[in-house]
């Protein structure tokens, strides 16, 4: 499962939103991690996120100061802050399906319009299939059977303000 989940498009082509968000402190996530917000930082969500804030397009604490060559001492001025694709209405997103595992499943002509839910597997954020009902986080838009990949926004009802 190597393709994570990402940003897509717009509907009017315009690009995506995104902010630098401060993440809290000893965060570990990985890029493509759906992100939600703890006292006022972004974190990574926990199983069925809600309030989602949006996607991140960078791991934690990989900015200037983090992790230098040779220097195992901290750098003073560092900052804690992720490049985050915002989840609002119009954003569409791309990630692999899943069916309750961490193995891909074929997105089919019938998952357009469903809603599941979304489950990070070893930090590799997927479309559940197997998550309905008050587990779904995602409306999927449209597939793409050449990559094996569902489009979706994240539902109106889950997303922070």
């Amino acid at each position: 499962m190597s393709r994570i989940m990402q940003p897509a498009r717009t509907p009017s082509g315009q690009v995506f939103d995104v902010q630098a968000l401060q993440s809290v402190s000893g965060a570990t996530f990985l890029r493509g991690a759906v992100l939600t917000f703890t006292s006022g930082e972004v974190n990574e969500g926990g199983t069925n996120p809600t309030p989602i804030v949006g996607v991140a397009l960078q791991a934690a604490d990989t900015n200037p100061g983090f992790a230098a060559a040779n220097n195992p001492s901290p750098i003073t001025g560092r900052q804690r802050k992720v490049s985050t694709a915002r989840a609002n209405d119009v954003t569409v997103f791309s990630a692999t399906l899943t069916n309750g595992s961490s193995t891909r499943i074929a997105p089919v002509q019938a998952d357009v319009g469903a809603q599941y839910g979304i489950t990070a597997y070893s930090g590799v954020w997927t479309v559940d299939k197997n998550k309905t009902s008050t587990n779904a986080r995602v409306t999927i838009v449209d597939i793409d059977t050449a990559l094996n990949v569902v489009f979706f926004k994240f539902m109106d009802s889950h997303l922070a303000s």
